[in-house]
């Protein structure tokens, strides 16, 4: 799977083929609105901007339909997929961190998953392993965990 999102990483068409959610449990509303607000920090962080408070996301989320979320999440996905290739070592640990966080809370196994544990680990990654991590979870979604 890694060697796939590696290939869609450097053929320029890196998108995520399913849902961030496929081959994933059931969860709850509100762990639809954190997955949200973490791939929404993801995003933002690959785009050059700040990542938000994501109670800030979850609030916006709890206000959306299942398939408007879902979709949001996807578009995002795809988004941060594309985005990866051009930014540096501290951004990439950044939107692994939350893109990790989000794939946990999809795959509803948060418990033992922090954004400051999967931050820790990504410092002691290179460059080219954190993308290949990224491209793996967007490609994986909740299956990735």
């Amino acid at each position: 799977m890694a060697v796939l999102g590696v290939l869609f990483l450097f053929s320029g068409e890196a998108r995520a083929q399913t849902s961030f959610f496929t081959g994933g449990p059931a969860i709850t509303k509100e762990q639809q609105a954190s997955v949200f607000a973490y791939v929404k920090n993801a995003w933002q962080v690959s785009d050059g901007k700040t990542a938000t408070d994501v109670e800030v996301h979850r609030q916006w989320a709890r206000g959306q339909t299942e398939a408007v979320l879902k979709g949001e999440i996807d578009r995002l996905v795809n988004v941060t997929l594309g985005n990866i290739r051009k930014i540096g070592k501290a951004r990439l640990v950044e939107v692994f961190a939350n893109l990790k966080q989000g794939a946990a809370i999809a795959a509803n196994k948060e418990a033992g998953h922090t954004l400051a544990g999967h931050t820790g680990w990504a410092n002691g990654q290179t460059e080219e392993t954190l993308r290949g991590e990224v491209a793996r979870i967007a490609l994986a979604g909740a299956k990735a965990i």
